[in-house]
């Protein structure tokens, strides 16, 4: 097969995923960079550095400090010193930003549990099958480079 084929599809895929985590993320009070920044401190567990944030997120000093002050503001985070570096601070989720991200993604998962209600048992196993096989390709092509 043509691999330009192959990117054609490739390269449509990428706007429909995001357009489709955009609209199951609707109507949440936090911008994408910040729901970003909740997520990947909520995977960590730990708290993080800022640096360790800003090398995640390829973002500004001042734009992820403006997203930090608005997180810290509304009780979503807590900036504490790092005993390991002084001139490091550690960036944690409050118990508010922990349950505004279970809330996210039990919503996410709601709307997605309505919109494959919508397909049938064939076209859901189809979609299962697609997903499946594309997240191992997927993860193929990045682990050959």
């Amino acid at each position: 097969m043509d691999q330009s084929t192959i990117m054609h599809e490739y390269i449509k895929l990428l706007p429909n995923v995001f357009a489709d985590f955009q609209n199951l993320s609707a109507n949440m009070p936090l911008s994408h960079l910040q729901l970003i920044v909740i997520d990947m401190l909520s995977s960590s567990g730990t708290p993080l550095a800022v640096k360790t944030l800003r090398d995640h997120v390829q973002t500004s000093r001042q734009q992820l400090n403006a997203v930090l002050n608005t997180l810290q503001a509304a009780g979503y985070i807590t900036r504490t010193p790092n005993p390991d570096d002084g001139r490091s601070v550690l960036i944690a989720l409050t118990p508010a930003g922990q349950d505004l991200n279970q809330t996210r993604w039990e919503t996410v998962a709601s709307r997605t549990n309505q919109r494959l209600a919508r397909l049938s048992d064939e076209q859901q196993l189809e979609l299962y099958y697609c997903l499946h096989k594309l997240n191992g390709l997927l993860g193929d092509m990045r682990t050959n480079d």
